[in-house]
């Protein structure tokens, strides 16, 4: 057999001579632990290798990390989304509604409830501010701005208008009677019949008229 020499150290070698029995040398209880300790010996534990299932676990636990970290990103995108408040400006307002402009920056200090972009954009449109002065003038829509500045509603709407306002207070006045003879009914008694052309025509309309002047000219 090939022997080597092969050196221990000293505090080793010392407690494998306290631990082996009397009958058996130095030499060969130490051959005899190494046989044992490698037979027993687990590599990958020992040199602290990764097996296939804890790589696989590794990779699993990789895979919910990153899609942890998405979630996490994806929300933290929507916590700032959130915290991030629509900045209201004139310089957003819409052409057609320039002229309202003052009155729009009051009532969107004084408004209660959102300020959000969503918010703005129905009142810009055709269901808020614009519908109503496209339909029911400038000083209508005016009218409510300035009650909702007074009673800081939430919003302005068309439809609401429509529902409320309109009816209490409608946009349109029949036009008043003013005598003017375009105005007038003309009825064919109202004709001058002097002329013989007419009074055949006044014959025709009013036959017992007709009747009674000739039965007076008899009289006569």
């Amino acid at each position: 057999m090939t022997k080597q020499n092969t050196p221990i150290h000293q505090s080793l070698l010392q407690e494998c001579k306290a631990r082996k029995p009397e009958w058996v040398s130095t030499t060969s209880f130490v051959n005899e632990m190494l046989a044992k300790g490698l037979a027993s010996l687990d590599t990958c534990d020992t040199l602290k290798l990764s097996t296939d299932k804890e790589r696989e676990n590794k990779k699993k636990g990789d895979n919910l990390s990153n899609t942890n970290r998405v979630s996490n990103s994806i929300n933290k995108e929507k916590e700032i989304s959130k915290k991030t408040k629509f900045k209201f400006s004139q310089d957003l307002i819409p052409f057609e509604l320039q002229s309202l402009a003052d009155l729009i920056s009051d009532f969107w200090k004084a408004k209660k409830g959102k300020k959000t972009e969503a918010a703005f954009n129905l009142l810009m449109s055709e269901k808020g501010l614009l519908g109503i002065k496209k339909q029911y003038g400038e000083n209508s829509a005016k009218d409510q701005l300035t009650l909702a500045i007074a009673n800081e509603w939430q919003s302005i709407t068309k439809q609401n208008y429509e529902t409320f306002a309109k009816k209490k207070n409608p946009s349109w006045n029949p036009e008043p009677v003013t005598g003017h003879p375009s105005q007038r009914v003309f009825k064919a008694s109202d004709l001058d019949w002097d002329f013989p052309a007419q009074k055949n025509v006044r014959e025709l309309a009013y036959p017992n008229d007709a009747n009674n002047d000739t039965a007076g000219s008899k009289r006569i």
